[in-house]
């Protein structure tokens, strides 16, 4: 009796649904909880400072004067945040910053727009499955597993900062949701809420305006030969999306020409680019020796130490491979005394002592815009040095694997790396296989780590956004094989209608 096998079917399917409705609501009752304040430093300051600037003098910037503009980080993370601070306080907030800073109360109430951005993302994980995977009681069930890797190794460590990792992982998740919508229902405005998806990752992480070069006009023909073929008018779905990447975009970098001559979404680089050009200089020992310096603990102990001949001494002050570590304390000696010319890691040499022999010798013209005087040095030293960068890439590409939170053991160690490495083959396997659905939500976030690795020295948060994508890239590989058997034909439960 087909009709009894696809009530059992569809059954199932409401259970399930309603089990995975149950799971994001507990996950965001624990991602409350779980809420507390660590201190404000680095990127998550200027964010911060950005937002109460904006709210206090109603000016984006990042000066002790709320009344200066600026870019120096990208904006939509910190306009959300800044919406945040308005309704808690508005105007009202403590001034200036730095007796913002001291009040934990308006803090812990900053960060819940954290909940914000874990709400956008469960719910975009579980609409995603949905698409991607049939039978129904099928996606309900990987919903929950990527729910719960998630949650594991990424969302419970970004709830207690305001970084743009979170943020920006909601948003790789809703841009691959919309442009599978958008290629399967082809139409003006699915494909402008697909471009308006993409604009929110660029607002989120600027360096995808390099990705989107590449990307773009990939995800233009996969979405314009599906119109074609449903008779639908590919040029207006192509124009659509081109409107809604630049919908969001083009204003905020036209705001950025008027006021800083610079038609970006955000400035810096700089320093990143300087970084990279000084690990650029590591020998030939040390790069064999940068895939165990950049390896997660487990593949350290348990494989380059006790068969490759590593040892963690090698990345204490004297060892062989020093220059990798990131804070030696004789590094910090150094520096603490201004002994500049002793500092010896990589990363201190590009963050400090050379933009800082930079800047003593910069023209007098040049003074005024420093970083973007920085920026073009380091290009024309990496470009000076262009074998030697591409030689050392591929230790960086190995690096940015390793960003799943709390994976300290062999099993959560392998699901990382198989799951990134799922995530950044799929867009040739979607090419192979002929599944331009894989295509599509695989080539921007692939596309961000190709660049993190070929142009930055790829801090292992740089790939943490990428992580939901991975297992769900890693569930359709490992759904692919059985497929066939899933159809809905042959399937004793239910609905297995075709994505």
């Amino acid at each position: 009796m087909p009709w009894l096998t696809k009530v059992t079917g569809l059954r199932w399917a409401s259970v399930l649904a309603a089990v995975v409705g149950v799971l994001i609501c507990w996950l965001l009752l624990e991602a409350g909880q779980e809420i507390r304040l660590e201190p404000v430093g680095g990127d998550a300051r200027q964010n911060l400072h950005a937002a109460y600037n904006l709210v206090v003098g109603g000016t984006y910037g990042f000066e002790e004067n709320p009344a200066i503009p600026g870019y120096r980080r990208e904006p939509l993370p910190n306009l959300i945040l800044a919406s945040v601070l308005s309704l808690s306080k508005g105007p009202g907030l403590p001034q200036p910053f730095s007796r913002f800073l001291e009040d934990p109360g308006l803090l812990e109430q900053a960060l819940k727009v954290n909940l914000l951005y874990a709400l956008m993302l469960f719910a975009g994980l579980w609409w995603l499955c949905w698409l991607l995977f049939r039978p129904p009681w099928l996606a309900h069930i990987v919903a929950m597993g990527v729910l719960l890797g998630s949650w594991s190794f990424l969302v419970s460590s970004e709830l207690e900062n305001f970084k743009t990792e979170l943020p920006a992982a909601a948003f790789f998740v809703l841009s691959a949701v919309l442009l599978v919508l958008a290629r399967r229902r082809p139409g003006a405005p699915l494909a402008l809420l697909a471009g308006g998806g993409i604009s929110l990752v660029l607002l989120t992480k600027a360096s995808g305006q390099y990705v989107c070069m590449i990307a773009v006009p990939v995800i233009l023909v996969l979405i314009m030969r599906e119109a074609q073929r449903r008779h639908q008018r590919p040029f207006v779905c192509a124009t659509a999306l081109l409107l809604g990447i630049c919908l969001f975009t083009v204003p905020w970098m036209t705001r950025n020409f008027l006021l800083f001559n610079d038609f970006a979404l955000a400035r810096g680089g700089a320093d990143v680019l300087l970084i990279r050009a000084s690990y650029n200089k590591m020998t030939a020992d040390e790069l064999r020796g940068a895939f165990y310096a950049f390896s997660p603990e487990r593949l350290r102990e348990d494989l380059f130490e006790p068969f490759l001949g590593f040892a963690p001494s090698q990345l204490e002050c004297d060892g062989s491979l020093q220059r990798f570590t990131r804070n030696l304390p004789c590094d910090q000696r150094a520096i603490t005394a201004g002994r500049l010319d002793e500092v010896v890691s990589f990363y201190q040499v590009g963050k400090r002592v050379v933009p800082a022999k930079l800047k003593a010798n910069l023209p007098v013209d040049q003074l005024s815009d420093q970083e973007n005087a920085l920026k073009k040095i380091a290009v024309r030293n990496i470009q000076a040095n262009s074998l030697r960068h591409l030689l050392v890439t591929p230790a960086f590409l190995w690096k940015g694997i390793w960003s799943f939170a709390h994976a300290y053991s062999w099993s959560t160690t392998i699901l990382n790396g198989v799951a990134m490495l799922s995530l950044v083959f799929m867009p040739l396997l979607g090419l192979w296989l002929r599944k331009p659905d894989w295509i599509l939500i695989s080539l921007l976030p692939a596309g961000y780590f190709l660049f993190y690795g070929l142009s930055t020295h790829f801090l292992i948060r740089y790939s943490a956004p990428l992580i939901p994508l991975s297992l769900v890239a890693l569930a359709l590989l490992l759904h692919h094989p059985f497929a066939s058997q899933l159809d809905r034909r042959t399937m004793a439960f239910g609905d297995g209608m075709a994505p």
